[in-house]
């Protein structure tokens, strides 16, 4: 196993993980794989392509998820996607059919799992360095943002015990303005106790990457002068949890622009 491309101190929270077939089999072991039969040759990679952020994931392998759940159901199905839901942050996979150019051009990390003399385990290990992979940027995530801290024994809301109307006015009442005003204050203590507590409240959730960095945006401008970059943030996450994925989208593209300015 060799991640060929990224920091493996740093890594991006989205990967292209591949094999390399090198046997003589020229038939899939396993029919539910979806593979074209007559196609399967040496030398012919097997690639997955796997994502922290939702709206990463969709572009990449055009899979359009409705619903989270209904993914969930067609990974049971299909065995050909797969949703981990991790603690802390979920992370998306699919198959990605792609030329070895293909992998090798775009941001994302590539991990090449290694040479396999069947289909078989070309297939079955890329579950495998899915998992390791997620595991591994789970942990650095939290030992960056000291989520070992976040543990209570003390009960709270997520974004689970809410209505999805309920859960955008939920956010900016008990998370966001209180964040501002701690920041503003530089109230550090109650500051690190907020983020936690949102966090937590989001935790598992399409949208706790952007609430993560959210909390670094106002925690980095204690005087709060980026009001459209926090604005767009905000809404971003309201797309999401809409399930309004083309707004989610423009909501990124804004983000990035004003990151620029």
């Amino acid at each position: 196993m060799r991640l060929i491309k990224g920091d493996e101190d740093n890594l991006e929270g989205r990967v292209v993980i591949f094999t390399r077939y090198i046997g003589e089999d020229k038939f899939a072991a396993d029919p539910r794989s979806g593979l074209n039969r007559a196609a399967i040759s040496k030398g012919q990679i097997f690639a997955v392509y796997a994502s922290s952020d939702i709206l990463d994931f969709r572009a990449k392998t055009g899979v359009d998820i409705v619903d989270i759940e209904d993914l969930l159901i067609k990974a049971a199905e299909e065995q050909q996607s797969m949703h981990i839901n991790k603690e802390l942050i979920p992370f998306y996979c699919a198959s990605y059919p792609a030329s070895e150019e293909e992998i090798n051009y775009g941001e994302s990390d590539i991990l090449f799992l290694g040479k396999f003399h069947t289909i078989h385990s070309c297939i079955a290990v890329l579950h495998e360095g899915f998992q390791i992979y997620g595991l591994l940027y789970i942990d650095q995530m939290s030992h960056k943002h000291k989520f070992e801290s976040f543990k209570s024994e003390e009960e709270f809301i997520t974004y689970k015990d809410l209505k999805k109307e309920e859960i955008h006015d939920h956010m900016m009442k008990e998370y966001v303005t209180t964040l501002i005003d701690a920041s503003i204050n530089r109230e550090q203590a109650r500051f690190e106790q907020i983020q936690q507590r949102f966090i937590q409240f989001s935790a598992g959730s399409p949208f706790v990457k952007d609430v993560i960095k959210l909390c670094e945006l106002v925690k980095s401008d204690g005087k709060y002068q980026r009001n459209e970059l926090l604005e767009a943030y905000v809404q971003k996450i309201s797309a999401i949890i809409n399930e309004d994925y083309l707004l989610a989208a423009q909501k990124r593209d804004e983000i990035l622009q004003l990151s620029k300015s």
